[in-house]
């Protein structure tokens, strides 16, 4: 068989491989939750202290003191992509603790602030980090607590 003949042969088949892959590169695990809809994550809520402005460092050298609630979850997640392309809330795997970030700073704060060092049920929705001031890599915006069995 001669090359060009060759060629026109392989190349049909070249062509669907190729496609097969690029479709399974679209898809999203249905084991892994998603970014932007609602969801729920049980593990142990911890208070925990990090370096913030100017520096993001240390705060024994000046840099300010900031405060976030971190879930330890119990079970390790993963996050699809939000959409194809998508450069901010991009796909994520063996996120084992999430940032919690609340609407009602002072008043959600309060009132959940008894849950510290408990293990919890947190609704909310998930995003990726993209500020300075996130210290996971998934984030979670709170709408409610709970303490969790």
């Amino acid at each position: 068989m001669n090359g060009r003949r060759r060629f026109s042969t392989l190349l049909p088949l070249l062509l669907i491989t190729l496609l097969e892959l690029s479709a399974f590169g679209d898809q999203k695990s249905n084991d892994c939750l998603e970014y932007e809809v609602d969801v729920e994550l049980t593990g142990t809520l911890k208070r925990k202290t990090f370096p913030g402005p100017p520096e993001w460092e240390s705060v024994e050298k000046g840099d300010e003191l900031l405060i976030y609630w971190i879930l330890h979850l119990d079970k390790a997640i993963c996050v699809n992509a939000w959409k194809p392309g998508d450069l901010i809330n991009v796909a994520e795997n063996g996120i084992n603790r999430t940032q919690i970030n609340v609407a009602n700073l002072i008043g959600m704060y309060k009132k959940y602030q008894h849950l510290i060092d408990r293990r919890v049920k947190v609704m909310g929705t998930l995003y990726h980090q993209h500020s300075p001031y996130h210290v996971t890599t998934v984030v979670m915006m709170a709408r409610k607590i709970e303490s969790a069995p």
